[in-house]
């Protein structure tokens, strides 16, 4: 986000705050080493809706880097 990875950020609000939420749970590792306590996290579906989001943001500048299109896995 930083870098400008999308013009059209500001359609994706949602999941710039989302993305702002984890990430101090990311970068010290509580996804990987539990710490207990009281946590504010996004529910299930509003991380879902996120990565969506990202996916569609991140997903032109891969397909850029390669020949032929990304195959949709679902």
């Amino acid at each position: 986000m930083a870098n400008g990875l999308a013009d059209q950020w500001a359609e994706y609000m949602f999941t710039e705050q989302a993305v702002a939420l984890l990430d101090p749970f990311a970068t010290e590792f509580e996804f990987r080493y539990v710490k207990v306590g009281f946590k504010n996290l996004p529910t299930l579906e509003a991380v879902e809706e996120a990565v969506s989001d990202l996916i569609a943001i991140v997903r032109p500048y891969c397909e850029a880097t390669i020949v032929g299109s990304i195959v949709d896995q679902k």
